[in-house]
């Protein structure tokens, strides 16, 4: 992790359910080789009887479906596999190859079935004989494709399964150009009684229609597993930004990616975080992102990158310790002083006692720099630099036995105003006859913070002075409670 952190959603199905879908998806288009096989079978016969170009070049359209059908029961079934090692993202791209491949089969029939529409117009040397047989198989095939696109986009509805849509839309298609070729074939037979002599080219004409049906959607089939195959972005990112958008705590949202892999979407996307939240609070926004973003897409798996900026609210002091937690340096006690003209921060900066002078001014200077070359509203800044000691203090509990001192502190506490009981206090002797005092002071819990500093202040400087010896005073302020005042009626 280096500008931000990442964080993802798995929406992977679990086993058992991706075995029932692996058999819905394979049950229709089983069902689809079935019944193209059928239609192939009844339309070659009648084709062969009637001469007619459009039924024959039904016959190919139902050949290509068979083909087309298998090639998808092989997809779906490759497709469903779970990702690997070699395939992270699955495997759920050669139904879009599938697709892909029908499509180019479609076309390629489409032209032959185009041409010989062509020479039959130029050269009308082969006469249609139109039987009750060639209306009746075209109602046949045209009843057969509804059942198919019916079951098929049912099952897709469920099973989201691009090489099954591609698979409806070929019996789709069926529809369309069966409803060309009755046409057709009603012309012919028409112009037969009557002597209209370009009815009697009405079945090639048919063909062109199917063929023109034919290329039209299966293009628009094609164009859609390109755009699969080469990642073509999401119509829906608009929507995915602006769903992480209306995430509390996101300050922008930039560089959304997306890929479709099968039924599953892959979503990745930048979002701009305060810098100065916590590691968790940040993890939770990111978290928070992509539920919203799976709860509007279900089956996307969502990956969240976070980048720490400067927030739209941040202040001065904000910014500055934003800055020592990015270069590793503790600060503390920052004021903002307004001198002239200019703004200046002062701020303790602590460091390992173990640095020589040189070495830990170098680095209280090259933070002072950074602080004023990325604050804008900063002229300058001046730290005073505090060891840092890493070894543990030890010392003896001396608290029963120093009964005085203990008496003074609660005497200095009860002089400070603003401070309303003391308690638990403790006194440590620590080597060279120095002590550590330690103790709980309670003010109104609606004291402003400030004060409430001002005032403990006070305390320790009256105990400094009062108090020889001592070495290290640590006074922790609470609001007063029922039990505080009660433990302060103890004591009194």
């Amino acid at each position: 992790m280096s500008s931000g952190m990442s964080c993802g959603a798995n929406h992977t199905p679990r086993p058992p359910r991706r075995i029932v879908m692996s058999n819905t998806k394979t049950r229709a288009a089983l069902l689809s080789v079935g019944a193209a096989l059928f239609l192939l079978t009844i339309k070659l016969i009648v084709a062969w009887l009637t001469d007619s170009l459009g039924i024959l070049a039904e016959a190919m359209n139902s050949g290509l479906d068979i083909v087309a059908s298998l090639v998808t029961v092989a997809a779906v079934a490759f497709a469903d596999r779970p990702a690997d090692d070699n395939h992270h993202y699955g495997h759920g791209k050669a139904e879009s190859l599938g697709a892909l491949t029908q499509t180019v089969i479609l076309l390629g029939t489409g032209a032959g079935i185009a041409w010989e529409a062509a020479q039959r117009l130029l050269n009308p040397s082969v006469p249609v004989t139109p039987t009750i047989w060639a209306f009746v198989v075209m109602v046949v095939s045209v009843a057969i494709s509804l059942w198919r696109v019916w079951d098929l986009r049912r099952t897709t509805a469920d099973h989201p399964s691009q090489a099954l849509e591609a698979d409806a839309l070929h019996f789709a298609t069926d529809i369309y150009t069966g409803g060309a070729v009755v046409s057709g074939l009603a012309g012919v037979w028409l112009g037969q009684p009557f002597a209209v002599g370009w009815l009697a080219q009405a079945d090639a004409i048919a063909a062109l229609v199917v063929v023109v049906i034919l290329v039209r959607l299966t293009l628009h089939s094609g164009k859609e597993a390109l755009d699969v195959l080469l990642d073509r972005a999401s119509s829906q990112t608009g929507d995915i930004k602006s769903l992480a958008e209306g995430v509390a705590g996101v300050e922008r949202v930039h560089t959304v990616r997306t890929r479709q892999v099968g039924a599953q979407t892959f979503v990745e996307l930048h979002i701009d975080v305060a810098r100065t939240k916590p590691f968790e609070e940040s993890h939770a926004i990111a978290t928070a992102v992509e539920d919203t973003i799976s709860h509007s897409l279900p089956r996307a798996d969502v990956v969240v990158h976070v980048d720490p900026v400067q927030g739209t609210n941040e202040g001065t002091v904000e910014a500055i310790h934003a800055l020592a937690l990015r270069t590793g340096i503790a600060v503390h006690h920052i004021s903002l002083h307004h001198i002239g003209d200019s703004q200046i921060a002062h701020l303790h900066i602590e460091l390992p006692a173990s640095l020589s002078l040189a070495e830990a001014h170098t680095r209280a200077d090259a933070f002072e720099q950074l602080v004023v070359s990325d604050i804008a509203t900063l002229d300058d800044a001046v730290s005073h630099i505090e060891p840092i000691f890493d070894e543990v203090a030890v010392g003896t509990d001396v608290t029963r036995n120093a009964t005085e001192m203990v008496a003074l502190v609660k005497r200095l506490a009860e002089e400070v105003p603003g401070i309303r009981g003391v308690h638990d206090i403790r006194v440590q002797q620590m080597r060279k006859r120095e002590y550590t005092v330690s103790l709980h002071c309670t003010f109104d819990e609606a004291a402003p913070l400030a004060t409430v500093h001002s005032r403990i202040a006070t305390l320790e400087r009256r105990m400094r002075d009062q108090i020889p010896g001592l070495h290290h005073v640590m006074v922790h302020p609470e609001p007063e409670t029922p039990e505080s005042g009660k433990q302060k009626a103890e004591t009194t």
